[in-house]
């Protein structure tokens, strides 16, 4: 069931391997568990995608490959086994349950996603080692629901508990929220009956189910307090609705909205809530919250005639991962370049996890030796790069077509780019600007099929959510700052290593255009000799387009123009006024 307290320290320590992209991490890693399975032992490798599980499955079992003695030892279960189309998560058991009877050891490759699937390990676990390549996500986010009209689809199947959740609200309960009296309990019930009423007027269910939600807010909180002393909280936990008005189980509601995709949008579209929410309530190792003022505001309709408030009907879920399941293994290694900038670091560290150097796979280098090369980064603006700034200038095209104008790319090169979801549609006009553009996916992490290219423009903007970035910064303890290295810059520090730079032995200049000067100055520190870095702003006048407008009045006065006073000056300056006059007369 789910944890009382989703932020209880664990007892677990991770081993890490924190070296470049091309080092041979993986390699290693590989050699290791080789030797390992010829004396027994048992090894999972967890990677990104099934891509790089193909690449290396066959690296590992072909004739003149990493370890081909034991490629009657190395399985893999993945979704796109034709020979068992069952549940991931219940093959990987049922492999386990079956090794278990046995000294063999053996290699087993499974994805990031199929390793969290696995509701639980069992105790044959205890015999594995656990090798995770490349660092898995941790935290659950998800676009904001925009629903003033149509909640429901939300309300009808979730709850919200309210829980102390950021860092203050844990460290000190603070003053006793107001109290819930008998008088708010008799009305609490009444427009819970008028609201549950069929047949009155839809106008006072309207206003029943309004004034019925900070109510019940109130006694949650009341009631909390008295019981732990915790008091008003600002964000609450998502859970699921335990019993409906027709007696349906909770967890039914929750496998329908889960698995019905293909049958039903509305469930795509609320995708993947109900999967963590069910994790949530099953094992308590993904918590998901939301702002409870958010959650509140969803429940009700402003009134006819008020002014409308734009975050009416707008929630975000986010929420994390907890590691609890992963204590169950032998050991546990993460592999992962600039690993000490990853949000898993971060997250699992506030929650207790301890990290120490792996003293089995043994790859340390922190730096990507250039050798004779020179990184040319070229960067767009000073400021952070988002979509608010790509429309600025009138979309992703023009983009492309300014940095035509700047002439670093010539339209004979081949490029790699990397642009948002939503301007995939544009990528036939971006090739007429650029007609050799190669689109490298967001998720590129390990990739080798991109090693011949040595020039990439990098658009994408990854910024996450305000509210999220709050979340993360008051209940984690994460600041804003270290989440944009976390996120952006160790997103494009991977992409740039999928270029000709993971090739020691390549002599090819590398150029690279990346939206912000905060992130280039980030990636270029990551390479040695410095001097062989070169950072400059893309050589083209784009006057403020790719600047964020400062909203509310401008600083400073046009000349010749009287500045704007206060309030407060304006009553100084009239009563100076009447004592003038009262002197005169």
């Amino acid at each position: 069931m789910s944890l009382e307290d989703p932020f209880q320290k664990i007892d677990l320590t991770i081993s890490y391997v924190d070296a470049v992209a091309g080092s041979g991490k993986t390699h290693e890693a590989f050699r290791v568990a080789a030797e390992g399975v010829r004396h027994g032992g048992r090894y999972i490798f967890a990677m990104p995608t099934l891509q790089l599980i193909s690449e290396w499955f066959e690296k590992c079992c072909r004739t003149n490959g990493i370890c081909p003695d034991i490629r009657h030892r190395i399985e893999t279960i993945t979704s796109e086994d034709d020979d068992d189309p069952g549940p991931v998560a219940r093959r990987i058991l049922e492999f386990i349950e079956r090794q278990a009877g046995n000294s063999n050891g053996y290699i087993l490759f499974i994805t990031h996603a199929a390793l969290n699937l696995v509701p639980e390990w069992p105790e044959d676990a205890r015999d594995i080692n656990l090798i995770i390549d490349e660092v898995p996500e941790v935290l659950l986010t998800h676009k904001p629901f925009k629903l003033p009209n149509n909640s429901w689809v939300l309300r009808n199947w979730i709850e919200v508990e309210s829980i102390a959740t950021t860092i203050t609200e844990r460290r000190n309960p603070g003053d006793a929220p107001p109290e819930f009296v008998e008088f708010d309990e008799h009305r609490l019930k009444r427009l819970q009956s008028i609201s549950d009423d069929e047949t009155a007027e839809f106008s006072k269910r309207r206003q029943a189910a309004k004034d019925l939600a900070p109510l019940m807010f109130k006694k949650v909180d009341w009631e909390r307090w008295q019981n732990s002393g915790v008091a008003v909280t600002t964000y609450a936990r998502l859970k699921p609705t335990l019993v409906t008005a027709e007696n349906i189980d909770a967890l039914i509601k929750l496998d329908t909205r889960i698995k019905g995709k293909d049958k039903d949008d509305i469930y795509d579209y609320i995708a993947p809530i109900p999967e963590w929410v069910k994790r949530d309530y099953l094992s308590g190792d993904a918590p998901v919250f939301t702002h409870k003022a958010s959650w509140e505001r969803l429940t009700v309709k402003p009134e006819a005639g008020t002014k409308f408030d734009f975050r009416f009907g707008t929630i975000t879920f986010i929420g994390f991962r907890r590691p609890d399941k992963l204590k169950a293994f032998q050991s546990v290694t993460i592999m992962s370049a600039l690993f000490e900038f990853t949000m898993a670091r971060d997250v699992w560290k506030s929650l207790g996890v301890t990290f120490q150097k792996s003293d089995t796979i043994i790859k340390s280098n922190p730096y990507i030796q250039l050798g004779k090369r020179t990184l040319h980064i070229y960067y767009l603006t000073d400021d952070r790069w988002t979509k608010y700034l790509r429309n600025r200038a009138k979309g992703i095209v023009n983009v492309f077509e300014l940095i035509a104008k700047a002439k670093v790319f010539s339209r004979k090169d081949q490029i790699g780019i990397v642009i948002n979801k939503d301007d995939d549609k544009r990528l036939h006009e971006i090739r007429r600007v650029f007609p050799n553009v190669v689109q490298i996916p967001h998720a590129s992490r390990g990739l080798n099929a991109y090693d011949n290219l040595h020039k990439m423009i990098y658009l994408a903007a990854l910024n996450p959510y305000t509210s999220d970035i709050q979340w993360i910064e008051n209940v984690l303890g994460i600041d804003a700052e270290q989440q944009r290295i976390n996120r952006t810059g160790q997103e494009i520090y991977q992409t740039v290593n999928r270029l000709s730079m993971r090739k020691p032995k390549s002599r090819a200049d590398v150029t690279v255009i990346i939206p912000e000067k905060f992130i280039a100055d980030f990636v270029a520190k990551q390479y040695q000799p410095t001097d062989q870095v070169i950072v400059e702003e893309l050589p083209i006048d784009t006057g403020d387009m790719f600047t964020h407008k400062t909203r509310g009045r401008k600083k400073g006065v046009p000349q010749g123009t009287t500045p704007p006073v206060s309030a407060k000056e304006r009553m100084r300056q009239m009563r100076a006024r009447k004592k003038t006059e009262e002197k005169q007369q």
